[in-house]
């Protein structure tokens, strides 16, 4: 089975991919949705997070996920603290995701990773990088109800410290239609389905 990991800055349209990948019968997931959700069910992990970052949780006892977002990329030692509280839950869920894929007999699996940490080389066969200029990436990502100021110290964090396109097997430059992305996609799975025959 080939895993391909779709990598790329914030904004640049990672889930679209993911969505496509999904509508032609592919499995997939994504590690960004896993994070969310264990941010927001009780368990260890939640309540690891909690206790590391007192001040992001609410009265409630939830943890405000843009509040923790606001605090971990101004500071890359609190970033460096979530992730290891979160990653290796994140990835054992991913690992559970690939043995079933595997039992299945699939031919390949993508999953979204939105946050590579430095043993994603190691998880996944092929990497897509998925690009698009920084104008674009800001609309979309206020269009979902992020602030520009969010978006300017997450995409700065991300320039300072992720070199995407170091890591990418293949570059997808996502400034087109949703037509043209899917006539794109189609194009590197059927490549990969020939390599994969040679």
């Amino acid at each position: 089975m080939h895993k391909v990991a779709v990598i790329g800055p914030i904004g640049s349209g990672k889930s679209e991919i993911v969505r496509i990948c999904a509508e032609m019968d592919f499995p997939t997931i994504s590690a960004d949705h896993i994070a969310k959700m264990l941010l927001q069910l009780p368990g260890i992990a939640h309540d690891d997070v909690a206790k590391a970052f007192p001040n992001t949780v609410d009265s409630m006892g939830k943890i405000d996920r843009r509040a923790l977002a606001q605090d971990v990329f101004r500071n890359q030692e609190h970033l460096r603290l979530l992730e290891s509280l979160i990653h290796p839950h994140v990835w054992q869920i991913v690992a559970s995701f690939f043995m079933e894929c595997e039992k299945k007999n699939e031919e390949f699996c993508f999953v979204e990773v939105s946050a590579p940490d430095d043993t994603i080389k190691t998880r996944f066969d092929e990497m897509w990088c998925v690009q698009a200029n920084v104008q674009l990436r800001k609309a979309r990502c206020v269009a979902r109800g992020m602030t520009e100021s969010d978006f300017e110290n997450r995409n700065l964090f991300q320039s300072e410290n992720i070199d995407f396109r170091d890591l990418a097997s293949r570059i997808i430059i996502n400034e087109g239609t949703h037509e043209q992305l899917q006539e794109t996609i189609k194009a590197y799975c059927a490549d990969l389905a020939e390599i994969r025959g040679s």
